[in-house]
């Protein structure tokens, strides 16, 4: 993935968590990259993006049920 894609990727998901899905600020949450892409079902190309939350609560996110399925937390420890 060349660092334009990367960025775009970056970007969107910055938009998507913030605005449309879980109103997910960026400055609680540090990126810490990029899976390799994957085909879902539809043939969709989706790429993962990993990032750690910080000083936020589970229970603090809102969530747009018209296109989130499900929620979930891993704790990492």
């Amino acid at each position: 993935m060349s660092d334009s894609n990367v960025y775009d990727t970056i970007h969107t998901t910055d938009r998507e968590a913030d605005e449309e899905e879980i109103s997910l600020k960026p400055e609680y949450y540090s990126i810490l990259g990029c899976l390799p892409p994957i085909t879902d079902s539809q043939a969709v190309m989706i790429t993962p993006v990993v990032a750690l939350l910080n000083k936020l609560k589970f229970i603090d996110f809102r969530l747009l049920h018209d296109e989130i399925t499900a929620v979930f937390y891993l704790d990492l420890k």
